[in-house]
């Protein structure tokens, strides 16, 4: 029997990915900060920051919630899956636990780019490039099996369209869009190039919930409201575009 392809997982982005940054922008790779756990935050006691913001904002105004990172008590205490799995970082681990569930093949999709990160558009090729490059050496080690999508850095055309063509050669089969990017709706011509690209090396455009623009995220408070600002939006958009 043909195992299932599992169209729709995820990784958890660890400290190991961000040693693969560029060296001139390692000092504004992404940091892990802990707090107590007797704070507001409570048991999502651990967070990035980034360009001057945490991520995930586990409460309040323009709050939202991600399993990265797993060192945040309320995600290392979970037993369904070891942090090796999780992250990436223990191949072997991830495909035993495949071989378990009758996977044949998973297509991951990221967590941390769930959210928009940077206006800085330097930092958001950094970030995306060593986000591509863990991917790229995660799918060479797991025989075929570990497929995953390219994050592009969108604040800057020319950069993604070379990520969309090296990750190609390394084993990605989509390119990662959230339904909204920035101040952009999709169809915005800003993005031709791009999906020019995609054709070219025939990639679909793989489209994921997320909050990609900080400034609808912001109105909503996660304490009444569910933790995707525009999710209802983005429910119609999840879907893959050939």
């Amino acid at each position: 029997m043909l195992g299932v392809v599992d169209a729709d997982t995820h990784i958890a982005e660890s400290e190991k990915m961000w040693d693969l940054i560029d060296p001139e922008m390692r000092p504004r790779r992404p940091v892990l900060l802990s707090m107590p756990d007797d704070t507001l935050y409570k048991d999502w006691n651990a967070t990035w920051l980034i360009d001057g913001n945490i991520f995930p904002k586990p409460v309040g105004k323009g709050g939202f919630r991600l399993i990265t990172s797993s060192a945040s008590k309320n995600q290392f205490a979970r037993k369904d899956i070891n942090l090796g799995c999780r992250e990436l970082t223990d191949i072997a681990a991830r495909l035993a636990d495949m071989d378990r569930a009758g996977i044949a093949a998973q297509v991951v999709y990221p967590t941390l780019f769930l959210i928009y990160l940077t206006d800085d558009a330097e930092l958001d090729v950094a970030l995306c490039r060593a986000y591509n490059r863990f991917m790229a050496g995660a799918y060479a080690k797991s025989n075929n099996r570990i497929r995953w999508v390219v994050v592009p850095p969108l604040r800057s055309i020319e950069e993604s369209v070379k990520e969309i063509k090296a990750a190609k050669q390394q084993g990605a089969c989509g390119v990662f869009f959230r339904g909204m990017e920035g101040k952009y709706t999709l169809d915005n011509p800003y993005f031709f190039p791009v999906y020019q690209a995609a054709m070219d090396v025939d990639l679909p455009i793989c489209i994921h919930t997320g909050s990609g623009t900080p400034a609808v995220t912001a109105m909503f408070d996660l304490e009444r409201n569910r933790q995707w600002s525009h999710s209802g939006f983005h429910r119609s958009m999840h879907s893959e575009i050939w």
